[in-house]
């Protein structure tokens, strides 16, 4: 049975998900054809030791699998009711462009 240890999930930091992507991109290119479930048999326990400094032997397969999970959908989480004026564009959307150009005419 694992030992019970507390940790509060959190999003990975810019370098920690920069690392994460990093090795899934280098489990890809050593075998194109892994499975997702191979993948987070590797990334989990990454997860845990290297974001949390825990060990995965005080976890439980389905514990490890939860924390993964949730730190990685907090950090891809927009908080945009937090970020002021914050204004998505679409992917490879040009709207931005007429916003910098407006505020460039206003200057002058």
């Amino acid at each position: 049975m694992a030992i019970k240890t507390m940790i509060e999930c959190r999003s990975m930091t810019w370098e920690e998900n920069a690392m994460h992507d990093d090795l899934v991109e280098e489990l890809l290119d050593k075998e194109p054809q892994i499975s997702g479930r191979k993948v987070l048999q590797k990334m989990a326990p990454w997860v845990l030791e290297t974001v949390y400094k825990v060990k995965v032997s005080d976890f439980t397969p389905g514990e490890i699998v939860e924390i993964y999970t949730r730190t990685k959908e907090l950090t891809t989480h927009v908080r945009a009711e937090e970020i002021k004026n914050l204004k998505p564009l679409s992917s490879g959307s040009a709207n931005g462009l007429d916003t910098a150009e407006t505020a460039v005419k206003s200057k002058k």
